[in-house]
């Protein structure tokens, strides 16, 4: 049987994500990487990510006649997921079509058979069945109902095979960027821009065997394990530095571990280390405000780029404060998450559309990013 796995454009958190990286379909890797093995060799999976790459879907319907599709569905998707549902069901009436995300039964997709929602793989699996012993819709339906009640068991890592284009994924001005998880996952929705925190860990040697089956140009390590444990970092540096592979890497820093270890950062930018998130919440206290700014002189010395993350809104003062204090150090590449997004957005207008911050970046990253970081703030504000 065919199934088509489709995306059919950034959702609202993807689009606000998009400043630091284009989010690759990983939900869909991890259906991929958990087939079952009585029906892995009895489907034949396609992904289709109209976020990315221009194809006619009512093209590929008439041609292959998919059983399944299966929508990515996250909020602000709704509209085109309904056009697009409604066309499938039009050219195939006899196809089930299914959402695998955060959305749920409503009057406004009329044309959902199915939602993934709160066991998604199991979900996945037990439809694939159903289609494969011809069992009717209302069978499948109930037997995917059934499913919610289940314990999900371990997930397996994302199957990256399924990208035809992997170098649309993006990390700032570097294309083919793939992440790379060194904590456990209990739910395929990673869709966080950084991964998680005080989480059960991959051994070195699980994460060396999942860089190994990752095809692409760079690796964003996104979980905070990394940078909290310098013997860990020490560890992945050193296998990365042994593996002599040309890629470039970007991760999620910790500023405590950057300043008591700057040989290790060294050696990493050395290997192709490009950029570090930096989650930032207001210091409370004149020692962390110094070790923040000998981190950053760090991250300058050896060219590494910073992306200070801030989530927590601060008042009006400590917003003030940390603007001058950004300033003085001619940082403006800043993302702003949940609260601080709504409460803070002078922070973009007093630093990231500056005409001088345009020229620094202009001399580091060029016309094409420099413009894009721009219209992105702009857009923002």
């Amino acid at each position: 049987m065919k199934v088509f796995l489709v995306r059919t454009e950034l959702s609202n958190l993807d689009k606000e994500y998009s400043l630091i990286k284009f989010r690759e379909p990983v939900d869909f890797a991890y259906l991929a990487g958990n087939l079952r093995d009585y029906i892995k060799d009895k489907c034949e999976l396609k992904l289709i990510d109209l976020a990315v790459t221009k194809i006619n879907l009512k093209r590929e319907l008439l041609d292959e006649k998919p059983s399944l599709i299966v929508f990515q569905g996250y909020f602000g998707q709704e509209s085109t997921l309904n056009e697009l549902s409604s066309l499938s069901k039009n050219i195939l009436p006899e196809c089930i079509t299914a959402i695998v995300g955060e959305l749920y039964p409503n009057k406004d997709l009329p044309f959902i058979d199915l939602y993934f929602n709160s066991n998604p793989i199991e979900q996945f699996n037990e439809t694939l069945l159903g289609i494969e012993v011809d069992r009717s819709l209302e069978e499948i339906k109930n037997k995917v109902e059934n499913v919610n009640l289940q314990v999900q068991e371990n997930i397996n890592l994302p199957d990256r095979s399924i990208y035809s284009d992997i170098d649309k994924y993006y990390f700032l001005n570097n294309e083919g960027i793939i992440e790379i998880y060194t904590s456990f996952r209990e739910t395929i929705y990673d869709k966080d821009l950084i991964g998680i925190k005080n989480g059960k860990l991959y051994d070195i040697k699980e994460i060396s065997m999942q860089m190994d089956n990752v095809v692409s140009k760079g690796m964003y390590f996104k979980d905070f394990d990394l940078f909290e444990d310098a013997l860990r970092l020490k560890s992945i540096v050193n296998l990365l530095s042994e593996k002599m592979v040309n890629k470039t890497y970007y991760a999620v820093g910790n500023w405590h571990t950057i300043k008591e270890n700057e040989e290790i950062i060294e050696k990493f930018a050395q290997i192709g280390l490009k950029a570090l998130i930096m989650p930032l919440e207001f210091p409370e206290d004149e020692e962390t405000w110094i070790t923040m700014g000998e981190v950053i002189e760090i991250l300058n010395k050896y060219n590494v780029e910073i992306i200070i993350y801030i989530e927590k809104a601060l008042n009006e003062e400590e917003e003030e404060t940390l603007i001058y204090w950004l300033k003085e150090r001619k940082q403006a590449l800043v993302y702003l998450g949940n609260d601080a997004l709504d409460k803070n957005k002078n922070i973009y207008k007093k630093l990231s559309l500056k005409f001088i911050q345009w020229i620094r970046w202009f001399s580091k990253v060029g016309f094409k990013e420099t413009q894009r970081r721009r219209k992105y703030y702009k857009i923002v504000i």
